[in-house]
Order: C-alpha cells, then structure tokens, then sequence
C-alpha cells in the first residue's frame, strides 16, 4: 500500500462559507511534525474525498493512526477536517497563508496541467561572460544564441516536488527531467549532460523538437526516481534558442504558462497571461509529424548504438 510522508503541520481556519480560503494560524503551526499518510485504495494516488489513515510518526509518543478524509489539497500537502478543525500536512516550510484549497484532479501540486517546459538548476548559460548557471542569471544578461548575442528580460524559476502523492505514472512522465547525456546528439554535443524537462524544445536539423521525443532509453533519458527538481526557465527580449552545453534550445516562449513559475505574482498576470495557448516561436518551426520527429529519433537511437559498441571494444 502506498505511503506519504510529510514533516509540517498547519492549523487552518475557514475564511468562507465555501470552503474554499483558508488562513493559517502562526501560532499553531510550522513545526517540524512528521506524519505518514496511508491511502486506503491501494493505487498510488490520493483523491479528494479518500479516506486515508495518518499516523504521527516523531520522536515523541504519539497517539493510534486515525483516518479522515481528504477534503483537498494545497501545494505538496493535503487538508483534513479532524476533530479539532482543520489541517494541512505538507512537506513545505513556513506556509504563511492564506492558501485556496485545491480540489480539482490535476495531478500536479499546485498547479493547473501545464507540464514545465523548463530546463534544470545547474544548467550552464553561454553568455558573453563566459559558462553561467542558469540559477545565477539576472535580467540584463547578455546570452548566447542563434542570431548572436540576446538579452535576458526575465528568469523563471520554481521547486517541483516529483514525489507527489498526486501525480501518477503518466503525469510523472510529463515533468520528469530528461537527460541528454554528453555526446548523444553528435560529437562533443552536448560537450557535458543536458537535463532538461520532457516538453523542453531542442533545436536539431534546423527545427525544434521537444525533449520526450528524443528518448531513447540509452542516451537520453527519462530519470523517473528522481523526487525533486528545480526548473528554470530564460525570457530574452526576442525569442531566440540559446546555447547550453553547446546544444541549442528555446528560450521561454509565452504559451500562458507563467504562473507555472514560483517567482510569479498570480495576482500580477492580466487575464489573457493565464490562458493557455499555442506558444509562437518566431523564425523556428516546431516539429510534430510524427514520421519526421521518428527519423530524427532513429538517427540518436543509431548513435546510441554506435557509442554503445565503440565503449564495448575500448
């Protein structure tokens, strides 16, 4: 059966009629209380509306394991009606509140299905400075990319919690990272891995195709264990790809998904910054036929193999 385990504990406390906004009370909260939460419907996924068995699981006696019902969910954590009121067990630290309760079936902690189209902390950034990291970036930056030099306007950034008790297989499959591994797309390219996020556009043969496309189970890779990722993203005046590890990829490209990013004000966005759309990419096509994208996948996948032999007889 499976298992969560939080470190945070919550009091909260209904700020309308609905259910819906909850604050969360300083005095009675935040301490370091780990919880084990054992789901009753043995599939890896926990609903709104399960009843689900949590047991206090610190170095001080704790009272029997009792079950409540899951009511909904906010960041990595979820919220129970218990006895004495409300609660939101998480494994975030210093949750101020207020916080709108989730209940929609997403999948992902804290967000609509927008899958991050991102690439990873440690990232290094050709600039004109020489190899940056990405997390390092500042707006005004002067980056690498295919037309020379493009300055970067904004970076994005946000911690995605890949462990989620929410997420099953095939959404764990959309936001896992993908890593290219050094020399997987030709020689010396990328010169050291890549890891970026499945939906992440690579620029090859002249078009961009995104990262899941190109897995090939040997030299690029989908790492489905890891439970924690920090995915940054770079906004340049003009959409441009830019180079990393001496392969190119896209910059960020506007398809509604800002508030993906944690380092965005929700409240800020005008309304039509938060529909998702078809992201433009000027000056670059986008590869989806399936044929094309499978030839460009056959080639890495005879690369693989090539490297694979050569490794074999060394």
């Amino acid at each position: 059966m499976a298992t969560y385990t939080t470190g945070y504990w919550y009091f909260l406390t209904p700020q309308d009629p609905e259910l819906k906004t909850f604050s969360v009370d300083p005095a009675a909260s935040g301490e370091v209380q780990p919880f084990i939460a054992r789901e009753s419907v043995n599939d890896g996924v926990l609903k709104v509306g399960e009843t689900i068995e949590i047991e206090y699981v610190g170095d001080d006696p704790g009272g029997p394991p009792a079950s409540y019902k899951i009511e909904g969910f906010f960041g990595d954590g979820y919220v129970l009606n218990q006895s004495f009121g409300y609660a939101l067990y998480s494994n975030t630290r210093d949750i101020k509140g207020p916080i709108t309760l989730e209940t929609e079936e997403t999948g992902y902690p804290g967000l609509p299905i927008v899958p991050p189209v991102c690439f990873t902390k440690g990232t290094l950034i050709e600039t004109a400075e020489g190899h940056t990291p990405i997390e390092n970036l500042k707006a005004g930056d002067m980056v690498v990319g295919s037309k020379g030099l493009g300055r970067v306007k904004w970076v994005g950034w946000r911690n995605f919690t890949l462990s989620s008790f929410r997420a099953s297989v095939a959404m764990h499959k959309q936001s896992a990272p993908v890593r290219i591994k050094r020399g997987a797309l030709d020689e010396g390219i990328p010169h050291a891995d890549l890891i970026v996020s499945p939906w992440h556009h690579i620029f090859i043969d002249g078009v961009l195709v995104r990262a899941n496309n190109l897995i090939n189970g040997q030299t690029i890779v989908q790492d489905l264990n890891v439970k924690h990722v920090e995915y940054f993203h770079v906004e340049l005046d003009q959409f441009d790809v830019i180079r990393t590890h001496g392969v190119f990829s896209e910059s960020w490209a506007d398809g509604g998904n800002r508030s993906f990013f944690e380092n965005v004000e929700i409240t800020s966005l005008r309304p039509e910054e938060t529909q998702r759309k078809m992201a433009e990419r000027p000056g670059f096509a986008v590869l989806r036929d399936r044929n094309e994208i499978n030839a460009i996948k056959i080639r890495m996948l005879l690369r693989a193999n090539s490297l694979i032999a050569e490794e074999k007889a060394a």
